[in-house]
């Protein structure tokens, strides 16, 4: 079972994605331990299970376009 922090960079993952949260509403998970951990793995969940959704379900258009915010973001947090 994931940790209850995980849900908190869920949310937090998928406001700045969906809802156009800015970038700097990742601070609110900075308190938690191990939080960046916390929010790569969130997006990577998100983005994963998004794409096999879009893939499964009648054509669409590509969609993968609204992760490359999500993804930079994730990439500068782990990076440091």
């Amino acid at each position: 079972m994931a940790p209850p922090e995980y849900s908190a960079a869920l949310v937090v993952a998928d406001a700045i994605t969906w809802e156009g949260a800015p970038e700097s509403t990742v601070t609110l998970i900075e308190h938690l331990t191990e939080w960046r951990q916390l929010f790569l793995r969130a997006v990577i969940f998100r983005v994963v299970v998004n794409e096999l959704a879009r893939r499964a379900a009648p054509p669409r258009g590509a969609v993968s376009h609204h992760y490359g915010r999500i993804v930079a973001l994730a990439r500068s947090v782990v990076s440091g």
